[in-house]
């Protein structure tokens, strides 16, 4: 028996059958990773390696099969023999790409496919193996003609699913790996004649070949394949773009990333209507590092879709690693038609920065475009969507859209949001075209409606400049509310922190804001800016111009404030009074420990926590509270619904504690109620029946508390002063409260040197027109020799009423006294006539706070017939002053005070000489032209 070959060329080729083999599957698996960046690399290597290590051992067992046959030198073919011939080189592999194909590119398809789809899918994998086997059987075939028809067949069978593997394949890069492998067949295939030209043999006699002739014939085959695959990589990209499939509705079908790019591609080619739906996620980039794009971008970025008028339906699935090559969301105008729906955006970057953002406007003044990360204008209709990524804005930003004209609902917003970061120290000569930077959870400004919203991630808005002036205002939400704005139903659960106005749904509001809930932290970070400017944090808004209606919140409501404030920084809903157009407040509430609200507010309560379970019912309103203002009362018990200790003002009158006095000769009630309790109109405490009172009989003077409750729609007025950096003088905080309707100013009266005023104005009928002759004049100022009337308050009372009488005469009448305790021991001291003038009737109150370095006197006057409650808002005004801080030095010139003739008190004015030359056709003039310091 003659041996065909040795034992070291058999080893030698079945080395290199193994080598081909690897090779093969190893060039498969790059064109494939390379053709779809989708391509798992993750823990669905394992099969791969599994696969791989399958191919060495079948090689081989070729390879040992092949030896053993051959080493037998007998001409009958043994089984291993005819194995060895059934089995040549390729077919393992061939037969391996074909599983790994179906094992990772997760064939035949998810639930949500063309059922037609997955049934090709299935008969073409299903045609590339029984056709290879076809072609591997035609081997063992010894007639030629057999054997050529076989390999004819194969061909054509090929050369069909090459051409209509458009149809067939789901996405770009399963085609392009299908492609491969038909080359590298066809390959082998068309390389069969070049090897028999080669070898100068005829087909049958190869079953003789010696191994050169089979070292060539791998060669060849090698060369073969390496053509094949230099081929794909030569063709046009146009020729390798396919068009993705569509499904029954005509919506193309994507789930790779070349596919979402070939869609990018048409709508910014003018194909604008073109519906698309995802069929799985889509991976555009390795999201191994995304927080840190900002330092170090992806590989991929992407271009925005400028207009859009298709419907883009996400299905429930996700772009998952979008980077913006050009500072833009993914689409930047929605149209009227359009709609984004079901859409999940996962670990992507959004971010725009001066320097490529920037921009001058029409007018020459510098713009930067705001960042998002779905849209930058819709008109439209966007639903169902979810955005987990980081969007950074140079200046302004907002987490899904910039500006929202048509419908948003059922969105959430889960990543970081963050504003205002191109900080600039210098400004040169620019001119800034905004004066208002906004930044929204959702989006930055709402004209349209948004509803059903969910903030869950992180919203902060940085200041730009410390120099130029600039408001900034941030929402959990949305930035702006505009007029024609309605936000409804939406939550926030995040953080919101601004440097000026934050609000837990809105910055500012001049649309609707209903039924909306905030259970994130709202807070305010006051930066060093060389101006003054308001700074306001809300767990609804913090700047409300319209209405914001049945809207809980009960997330804390912070701030870090420094130097300065012009308004109230803590509000548990809205501030209505910063907005240029006042706001309204509805059956809202807050959890009361959430926020240290200094101001009540009309349709604005106050929830305990026992409370805020039944939340819903008081929303909605089963449980609605109804608003009480009753300021004016000197209530016993602080009862009303929605109010709390802080909202009162503890009162005493009387002794500490409750005394027996006993009656001495020429007592009366009258009295005995004036000594103890400072009025005698307060002798009904002592609870007698009769005015009859006997020297000797022992009386019970109780002690009285009283409760002053916090008037409804109050702003702060007066205020202390710091220096800023600049060297400018600014308030910090306030010292009084007032009515917002109420405006205060000066008045142009001699008599009134010395003091400002108070008066309710019409606004309907201008500026400086009062509306009622009501006057409240007053003087916050320092104060060397503390309470000077504590020591003997009967003597300064004997003292007064001396004066009023030498000044008045018999034009003084009803003189009254009154004096009450504040908590701390603290005493307000007042007093109440009338003057009966030739051509009038006054009624004057007086009341004064005296403390060490705190000294405050107000005098209230009105035409006897008015109603304004004088004597309550007077008393009112002087107890709800905050005497905390010290005022640092006395300012005014008391040698210049009306009427200091016949009056022992040169530090206080003389309020009965002001009643005797008070002028109520005086002028007034306010402070500011808005009302308050609003």
């Amino acid at each position: 028996m003659k041996k065909i070959v040795g034992k070291g060329e058999a080893l030698l080729l079945a080395f290199l059958r193994l080598v081909w083999g690897a090779g093969y599957l190893l060039i498969s698996l790059a064109i494939i990773m390379y053709m779809d960046e989708g391509y798992p690399l993750r823990r669905e290597v394992v099969p791969l390696i599994l696969c791989f290590l399958l191919l060495i051992l079948c090689q081989i067992l070729l390879g040992v099969a092949f030896f053993l046959g051959r080493s037998q030198g007998d001409e009958k073919k043994g089984h291993l023999e005819n194995l060895q011939r059934l089995v040549p080189a390729g077919t393992i592999p061939n037969f391996l790409s074909v599983v790994f194909l179906a094992l990772f590119l997760n064939l035949p398809g998810s639930l949500e496919e063309n059922e037609v789809l997955i049934m090709l899918r299935l008969l073409y994998f299903l045609g590339m193996l029984g056709g290879t086997c076809v072609y591997q059987l035609s081997l063992l075939a010894r007639k030629p003609r057999q054997r050529c028809l076989y390999s004819l067949g194969l061909l054509a069978w090929m050369l069909f699913f090459l051409g209509g593997g458009t149809f067939l394949a789901g996405n770009l890069g399963e085609l392009n790996a299908l492609r491969l492998i038909l080359l590298l067949q066809l390959a082998a295939i068309c390389a069969r004649p070049v090897w028999g030209w080669i070898i100068r043999r005829r087909p049958e006699q190869e079953e003789n070949l010696g191994w050169r002739q089979r070292l060539k014939r791998t060669g060849v085959l090698l060369l073969g394949g390496g053509a094949a695959w230099l081929l794909i990589f030569s063709m046009p990209g146009e020729l390798l773009e396919v068009e993705p499939l569509q499904d029954q509705e005509g919506y193309y079908m994507l789930c790779s990333r070349e596919g979402f790019v070939w869609f990018v591609d048409q709508v910014r080619g003018g194909r604008i209507s073109i519906n698309a739906r995802l069929t799985g996620d889509i991976i555009l980039n390795d999201t191994d590092n995304w927080e840190n794009w900002q330092e170090e971008p992806p590989k991929h970025r992407y271009g925005c879709m400028l207009d859009y008028e298709g419907c883009f339906d996400g299905n429930g699935f996700a772009l998952e690693g979008y980077y913006s090559g050009q500072q833009a969301p993914i689409f930047l105008s929605l149209g009227q038609a359009a709609k984004v729906i079901n859409l999940n955006i996962r670990k992507s970057w959004f971010q725009t920065t001066y320097e490529e953002a920037s921009y001058l406007d029409d007018d020459g003044e510098l713009q930067v475009l705001s960042a998002a990360s779905l849209f930058y204008r819709n008109k439209g209709k966007v639903a169902d969507c979810q955005v987990e990524a980081g969007v950074v804005g140079a200046w302004d930003a907002g987490g899904i859209g910039v500006i929202n004209y048509g419908e948003m609902e059922n969105c959430t917003f889960l990543g970081c949001l963050e504003a205002g970061m191109d900080f600039r120290e210098e400004l040169g000569e620019e001119r800034w075209a905004l004066e208002t930077l906004y930044t929204g959870g959702i989006c930055k400004s709402n004209r349209g409606v948004i509803r059903n919203c969910i903030q869950a991630g992180s919203v902060n808005l940085d200041t730009i400049s410390l120099e130029a002036y600039m408001n900034y205002a941030a929402g959990g939400i949305v930035g702006a509310v505009e007029e024609e704005g309605r936000v409804e139903g939406c939550q926030n659960q995040g953080q919101v922190t601004c440097a000026q106005l934050a609000g837990g749904i809105a910055g500012a509001n001049r649309g609707v804001i209903v039924n909306c809930e905030n259970s994130g932290a709202v807070q305010v970070e006051q930066a060093d800016m060389s101006y003054s400017n308001s700074l306001i944090t809300a767990g609804i808004c913090a700047s409300n111009g319209g209405l914001v209606s049945a809207c809980l919140n009960k997330g804390p409501v912070t701030i870090e404030q420094k130097w300065l404030s012009f308004y109230a920084p803590v509000y548990g809903i809205a501030c209505n009074i910063v907005n240029p157009s006042r706001g309204i407040t509805e059956n809202c509430y807050y959890l009361s420990d959430s926020a240290q609200q200094d101001y009540r507010q009309l349709g604005v309560y106050k929830l305990t926590q026992e409370e805020l379970s039944d939340a819903e019912a008081y929303v909605s309103g089963e449980k609605a509270m109804e608003d009480r203002d009753s300021f004016e009362a000197f209530s016993e018990l602080p009862v009303i619904p929605g109010t709390d200790e802080e909202d009162y003002i503890h009162l005493r009158m009387g002794p500490e504690e409750d005394l027996t006095y006993e009656v001495q000769e020429g007592d009366s009630l009258w009295s005995i109620a004036e000594s103890f309790y400072g009025d005698g109109n307060a002798y009904s405490f002592l609870g007698r029946d009769t005015d009859w009172l006997y020297p000797g009989e022992r009386l019970t003077v109780p002690r009285q508390d009283r409760y002053l409750l916090h008037a409804n729609e109050e702003e702060g007025f007066d205020w202390s002063f710091c220096v800023l950096p600049s060297g400018e003088k600014c308030p910090t905080r306030f010292y009084l409260a007032k009515p917002v309707d109420w405006y205060y100013g000066s008045m142009d009266l001699e008599a009134a040197r010395g003091l400002h005023v108070l008066w309710p104005k019409d606004k309907n009928l201008g500026q400086d027109v009062p509306a009622s002759d009501i006057r409240i004049f007053y003087r916050f100022e320092g104060n060397s020799q503390g309470d000077f009337f504590g020591e003997d308050w009967e003597t300064v009372k004997e003292e007064i009423r001396e004066s009023g009488e030498k000044i008045c005469g018999q034009a003084l009448s009803g003189l009254r006294f009154y004096r009450y305790i504040l908590d701390g021991g603290e005493s307000i001291y007042g007093y109440s006539f009338r003057l009966y003038r030739d051509t009038d009737t006054l009624h004057f109150v007086v009341f004064y706070r005296l403390q060490k370095e705190f000294l405050l006197e107000c005098i209230g006057v009105e035409p006897v017939g008015e109603d304004f409650h004088l004597m309550e808002r007077v008393r009112y005004l002087a107890a709800r002053a905050i005497s905390g801080p010290a005022v640092e030095k006395e300012e005014c010139d008391v040698e210049s005070f009306f009427g200091r003739e016949d009056w022992n008190y040169p530090t206080l004015h003389n309020p009965f000489a002001l009643g005797m030359a008070y002028d109520p056709s005086a002028r007034c003039s306010s402070y500011m032209l808005f009302t308050g310091v609003q």
